[in-house]
C-alpha cells in the first residue's frame, strides 16, 4: 500500500478550498465592474454642472437652494442608470447606449419626478431652518424629516418605476410608488442609506466620489425596488396595469 506524499495531499486540499470558477463567472464579473464604471462616467457627465459647483464651493450645504435647482437633472440620470441596470440584466454589453436611451425615453417623467421630489424636500428643509429653536420647530421638527425621508424614497421608487412601467400615468406611478414605499419601508430605508452614501461621497470628494460610490449604492436600491415592484405586482391583481414591459422599454 502506497503512502500519499505530502505534495499530493497539499494540491488535493487546496483544490477543495478554491471555488471552481468558470470562464462565465469571470465574464460576468468583469461585465458588472465595466458596467458601474461607465454608470459613473455616464453620471457624471449628466450631473456635470452640479459636480462643477460642487467642487468650487468651500461648503455646499451652506447655499442648500442653489444646488437643490442644479439637482433637477439627477432625476433622469438616475433613470438612466437604472435603464443600464435593467437592459444588463436582459443581457445587453453597451452600457453607454443603454444609458442614454433611457435617459432619453424618461427624461420628462424623469424631470417631473426629480423636481417633485426635490420642492418637497426643499420646503421640508426651508421649514426646519425657518422654525429652528422655537417650540412649534421641537414639535414640528419629526413630521417634517419624516416627510423629507419618505419623498426622496418614494421619488427614488417612481424612478425606478418609470423604467419597469413606463405605461403607467405619471400621477398613478406616483400612488404606487408611495405605497411601494410605504409598504416596503425597509428596502426604503436601505435606498435612503445607500442615497445618503452616494452624497456624502459626493461632498467630501466630488471628483472622486462620483467615480467610485454611485453605480454601486445605486444598483443594490434599484434591485430592491425592482423586487418591491415585482412583489406587489403578485400580490396585487392590479391586472395588465403591472405589466413588466420589455418590449416598450427596449424601443
Amino acid at each position: 500500500m502506497s503512502a500519499t506524499s505530502p505534495n499530493s495531499a497539499a494540491a488535493t486540499r487546496k483544490r477543495r478550498i478554491l471555488p471552481n470558477l468558470h470562464y462565465g463567472t469571470f465574464t460576468t464579473l468583469f461585465g458588472h465592474i465595466y458596467l458601474f464604471l461607465v454608470v459613473n462616467i455616464m453620471l457624471a457627465v449628466s450631473n456635470l454642472p452640479l459636480l462643477v459647483f460642487s467642487a468650487a464651493s468651500n461648503d455646499p450645504t451652506a447655499a442648500w437652494p442653489f444646488f437643490v435647482v442644479l439637482a433637477v437633472t439627477v432625476g433622469p440620470s438616475i433613470a438612466g442608470a437604472m435603464g443600464a441596470f435593467r437592459a444588463m440584466q436582459d443581457g445587453s454589453t453597451e452600457p453607454v447606449r443603454d444609458f442614454w436611451r433611457a435617459y432619453a425615453q424618461t427624461f420628462r417623467r424623469g424631470t417631473a419626478l426629480g423636481a417633485l421630489t426635490l420642492a418637497t424636500l426643499g420646503m421640508c428643509l426651508a421649514d426646519l431652518s425657518f422654525l429652528a429653536g422655537s417650540s412649534v420647530g421641537a414639535l414640528a421638527t419629526p413630521l417634517l424629516c419624516v416627510i423629507a425621508a419618505t419623498a426622496v424614497a418614494a421619488g427614488f421608487t417612481a424612478l425606478a418605476g418609470s423604467v419597469l412601467y413606463p405605461q403607467l400615468r405619471l400621477w398613478r406611478l406616483v400612488g404606487l410608488s408611495l405605497y411601494v414605499t410605504v409598504r416596503y419601508w425597509y428596502f426604503g430605508l436601505l435606498s435612503l442609506a445607500c442615497l445618503g452614501g452616494i452624497a456624502l461621497a459626493v461632498l467630501a470628494q466630488p471628483v472622486l466620489g462620483a467615480c467610485l460610490a454611485p453605480s454601486i449604492l445605486l444598483f443594490v436600491s434599484w434591485s430592491n425596488a425592482h423586487f418591491a415592484f415585482v412583489t406587489t405586482a403578485t400580490r396585487v391583481p392590479a391586472g395588465p396595469v403591472l405589466t413588466d414591459d420589455r418590449s416598450k422599454t427596449s424601443r
